[in-house]
């Protein structure tokens, strides 16, 4: 097989390969005419000085600007560690990579570092598998390659087809209404959102759908992903049961639209959707500052 990066127009390679009878691959990039706005999940990442790349279902690249870490003592650890928090919900692994565009030396940088360090430290050692790594680098073309590196090492690591695994063609730039309604969910990212929408014969299915049944569907996708996303329709069921039982029993609504029929009952509450995803973020993990 044969794949090419930032192919332009007509890529002499396709004829040679279609000749002798060789799969290829072209991959262009390209800014889409309209962007997306963040899900409710990157909302929290908090901050305008970092950048979340999505590799594939299991790996993510978490890119933090030093600018930022020359702020106050403790405050920007404090949001690394929450990214990394919210990150750790969707991802197996994740590559922090601390981009140094012009000369560090301030005190504030190194002590931040220092719990930056120490943060990735108690990831590694959790009980839920989120294997974090830490590189540092100095320019734009180094940040590039070592990204570069990276997707070509999940790339050779996966299980996956390799042709299978490079055809994003179905994903989409623009959300459906299902996929922001997946997107409720604090595990679920844009990418695992309409995989799972592609594979499930409906939203409802998924919505409805048991552990087992999701783990038989989405073999490709972490194992906490899915039990987070089943334990919340669990739960969401177990509500909406209670509440048809008990027709008087009211609950505040945060939103000045109607809710869509089939978001969770959770996520009618913006403040309660809050809590409910700090509550699955280890505790020594936000203390960690």
């Amino acid at each position: 097989m044969v794949f090419e990066l930032h192919a332009m127009n007509h890529s002499p390679f396709s004829n040679v390969c279609s000749e002798r009878n060789i799969s290829f691959i072209s991959i262009t990039t390209a800014l889409p005419e309209g962007k997306r706005k963040h899900s409710p999940s990157a909302m929290q990442l908090r901050g305008d000085h970092y950048d979340v790349i999505t590799i594939d279902e299991n790996t993510a690249v978490l890119i933090q600007e030093l600018s930022e870490l020359q702020m106050k003592i403790g405050a920007v650890s404090e949001r690394t560690v929450m990214r990394l928090s919210v990150l750790s919900l969707q991802f197996c692994r994740c590559w922090l990579i601390l981009h140094c565009s012009q000369e560090h030396r301030a005190l504030n940088i190194f002590i931040n570092l220092v719990q930056i360090y120490s943060a990735c430290v108690v990831f590694g050692s959790n009980s839920e598998k989120f294997d974090v790594k830490v590189l540092l680098v100095c320019d734009e073309q180094e940040l590039a390659s070592y990204i570069h590196q990276i997707c070509i090492h999940t790339l050779m690591s996966t299980e996956a087809d390799t042709q299978s695994w490079l055809d994003r063609d179905w994903l989409s730039v623009h959300p459906s209404e299902a996929e922001q309604c997946l997107l409720q969910f604090p595990c679920v990212n844009p990418l695992v959102a309409q995989l799972m929408l592609r594979k499930a014969p409906s939203l409802q299915w998924l919505l409805g759908a048991a552990f087992s049944e999701l783990r038989e569907m989405f073999p490709q996708l972490p194992h906490k992903v899915i039990k987070l996303f089943s334990d919340i329709t669990a739960k969401s069921k177990s509500q909406t049961t209670i509440l048809s039982e008990n027709p008087h029993v009211s609950y505040t609504q945060s939103v000045s639209h109607a809710p869509n029929p089939h978001l969770p009952v959770w996520t009618l509450d913006e403040d309660r959707s809050l809590s409910d995803l700090e509550d699955q973020i280890p505790q020594e993990l936000i203390g960690e500052s």
